[in-house]
């Protein structure tokens, strides 16, 4: 992972980046289930096709520009795959199922 988490967000597209931030970061207030729940979905299908594109370029791995886009998308894939199990623990706290 990059040195500091701002930069692993500037890997991430603008709404990708909008999505991590809303559910690391909740308001002050509680939040909405329905919101939550939605982020979830979004998080996980986000989750899914970044792990999909990292199977994909593993297969390719082997030249230095392959093996960086490697590496761009563990990046991805694990400060997702965080901000979809923060969504779960919230969504778990105000005892929403999933």
């Amino acid at each position: 992972m990059t040195s500091r988490p701002a930069d692993v967000l500037d890997l991430l597209s603008r709404q990708e980046r909008a999505l991590v931030t809303a559910v690391s970061e909740p308001p002050g207030r509680d939040p909405e289930p329905e919101s939550l729940h939605c982020a979830r979905l979004r998080l996980r299908n986000i989750v899914e096709k970044y792990s999909e594109e990292l199977k994909r370029a593993r297969l390719g791995a082997g030249s230095a520009r392959v093996d960086r886009r490697v590496a761009e998308l563990k990046n991805k894939l694990e400060i997702l795959t965080r901000a979809h199990e923060a969504c779960r623990k919230q969504l778990a706290a105000i005892g929403t199922p999933e």
